[in-house]
């Protein structure tokens, strides 16, 4: 089991990789990078080693409301290992998005607006990459029928309610053909929501998995300020 510490210099690491900008641990062992960007790792206690709780923050002077929450499992040989790999689904899909609101280049995630059949109803919507990952011949079984079905367009009355900052929430969805399937906004587990998509879910003999990451900047309604 690493320790928050350890954890926390590999989230450096990976970040410095990234963005190559310097991302630095600090006493505090918040990970700070350029201007008010900083990355939080969260202890939890009886946590698996190879699992890891992260806080992306925008503003570190304005944490509360510019933290987008998420967790992310790993898979290695070694602890060190899983949460590496953790570390670098998660900067693939929430750091994708998150490094799209920040630049909008449109290079780093895609933006839909809320009447996109592909995007998140009444939202303007930042989706990350969806990634695959799995054993044996479909690997990316689960990732092209995420990306086909768009699930969140379909799951939005279960999500709205959750949905509770005007601006900015951040929407994990991650699904395994196992009968596995997890919807966090903002952190906290959607449990009507997470139901809903292991039952829609395909099944594959062999194992396969697929994640991304949503970001709901503003109601359509509305401008960013």
């Amino acid at each position: 089991m690493l320790t928050i510490r350890q954890k926390a210099d590999l989230v450096a690491e990976i970040m410095t990789a990234a963005t190559s900008d310097p991302w630095v641990v600090g006493e505090s062992g918040l990970v700070r990078g350029p201007g008010t960007l900083g990355v939080a790792v969260v202890p939890f206690l009886d946590e698996p080693s190879n699992h890891i709780d992260l806080e992306f923050i925008l503003n570190v002077d304005r944490r509360e409301e510019t933290t987008l929450f998420d967790c992310v499992a790993g898979i290695g040989k070694t602890a060190q290992d899983a949460i590496r790999w953790a570390l670098n689904l998660w900067i693939e899909t929430t750091g994708a998005a998150v490094f799209e609101l920040l630049h909008g280049t449109g290079e780093e995630a895609d933006h839909f607006s809320g009447d996109d059949p592909h995007g998140f109803p009444g939202w303007h919507m930042v989706g990350s990459p969806i990634l695959g990952y799995g054993i044996g011949d479909s690997p990316t079984a689960v990732r092209d029928w995420m990306s086909d079905a768009c699930p969140w367009h379909d799951l939005a009355p279960l999500i709205v309610p959750s949905l509770t900052r005007p601006m900015l929430n951040g929407v994990k969805f991650f699904a395994d053909s196992s009968g596995t399937a997890e919807v966090r906004v903002n952190g906290v587990v959607n449990d009507a929501a997470s139901e809903a998509l292991i039952a829609m879910s395909p099944r594959t003999p062999q194992w396969a998995a697929a994640r991304t990451y949503l970001l709901l900047v503003h109601p359509d309604s509305q401008e960013l300020s």
